[in-house]
């Protein structure tokens, strides 16, 4: 025999589950807001520190070059070798010149590229939100329409049904 409506128990069911949908929904949110900040933020750091270490390690090799230089004018070295020296090291400083404004421009392109993926994330975050929030007013909707049916059931239950 069929039953008219749905069994009480099992609507109440339906609703707690479609709360508990809802409730998903805003964990998805926030975490999906989060994962995606963090993977912006961390590329930024990463790359920040990346240049730290770059910038790091080309003035060490000024400066140790630079006090050769200068060990090498403190002493009475004169000559064909000395010149050679003196004009390697000016080779040097112009080829750390050059490594260093590759290094700024290679970074400044890369700070163009994680500013745009950070553009095309908060994209995406707006886009999954509206896309979340959509979801989460049809879960409303269908708890809605749970409760007015065990709300409905419930009062024919104990008033009885009339016809007519």
């Amino acid at each position: 025999m069929g039953m008219l409506g749905a069994e009480l128990g099992q609507m109440r069911q339906l609703s707690a589950q479609m709360n508990r949908t809802t409730n998903r929904i805003a964990t998805a949110q926030t975490s999906t807001n989060k994962t995606t900040n963090q993977v912006v933020t961390g590329v930024q750091n990463d790359a920040q520190t990346a240049m730290s270490r770059i910038d790091s390690a080309l003035a060490d090799l000024t400066s140790s070059v630079s006090e050769a230089v200068s060990t090498a004018q403190g002493t009475s070295w004169v000559g064909a070798n000395n010149q050679r020296f003196m004009s390697a090291a000016n080779d040097f400083q112009q080829h750390m010149n050059n490594a260093d404004q590759a290094t700024r421009d290679a970074f400044q392109k890369f700070q163009k590229s994680i500013n745009q993926m950070a553009q095309a994330i908060e994209e995406y975050q707006a886009s999954f939100s509206t896309a979340l929030t959509n979801a989460q007013t049809s879960t409303e909707s269908m708890r809605q329409a749970v409760d007015s049916q065990t709300n409905e059931l419930d009062r024919v239950m104990n008033t009885g049904l009339t016809a007519g």
